[in-house]
């Protein structure tokens, strides 16, 4: 399936709702554009994030932000009194190269940590 006939088969569920139930909430509609099980956006396996994807993040560009966040890490552990027990919980994973660029910075600029 590509591009164009996901978007005609999404537009025809959003067309059903509506013939069958009359308008739908902009809450509904995005749900729908995004998450159908079939047909969304990040549902369907046609997200592409990076460079040459729809949209990139500051992870998917290099590991400089996940540097910078493994140097203030250290700091507060380090204000804290380097405690044997530090969490540290990453929300929104995806491919874990966040976790990755941190956990990367940390060994080679603060061993101890």
């Amino acid at each position: 399936m590509n591009t164009q006939d996901g978007n005609l088969a999404l537009i025809r569920v959003i067309r059903a709702e509506i013939e069958k139930h009359g308008p739908v909430s902009f809450a509904w509609f995005m749900q729908q554009a995004l998450y159908h099980p079939e047909h969304g956006y990040y549902s369907s396996g046609r997200c592409a994030i990076g460079r040459h994807g729809d949209y990139f993040t500051n992870v998917s560009v290099g590991p400089l932000f996940g540097q910078l966040l493994a140097a203030q890490l250290a700091e507060i552990w380090g204000r804290l009194g380097n405690p044997d027990k530090f969490v540290v919980v990453e929300q929104g994973a995806h491919h874990g190269e966040f976790a990755r660029d941190v956990l990367e910075s940390a060994r080679k600029q603060w061993p101890n940590f």
